[in-house]
């Protein structure tokens, strides 16, 4: 009888150890799991972070452009008066000198 009551505590025993050993092998598991789980949420978190800081340079960088072209046509709407007021000034002055490119403004002689 001791016998048996020893082959069963062996049995008890050994199947404690692999019950053990399998709850330690699944938990050392899922706590990697776990762990790359939350290493891939961090790197997402971070690329999408990144993703956005760079979204919104690309927007700061449009709306200077957007500035920088309007006072551009601002500037070039003013050289266009400017060289309209000149073009002006010019055909007076040639033509009160009688003479022109074209001859429309030459004076007759007669």
């Amino acid at each position: 009888m001791n016998s048996s009551i020893i082959d069963y505590a062996e049995k008890m025993f050994s199947l404690s150890l692999g019950a053990i050993g399998t709850w330690l092998a699944l938990r050392t598991f899922y706590e990697k799991r776990h762990q790359e789980t939350l290493d891939r949420y961090a790197s997402s978190q971070q690329k999408a972070y990144a993703a956005e800081r760079d979204f919104e340079h690309l927007r700061r960088n449009q709306e200077q452009m957007k500035e920088a072209l309007k006072m551009f046509d601002e500037e070039l709407s003013e050289t266009r008066e400017d060289v309209r007021e000149i073009k002006g000034m010019m055909v007076a002055t040639i033509g009160k000198m009688g003479e022109s490119i074209s001859g429309i403004l030459h004076r007759r002689e007669g």
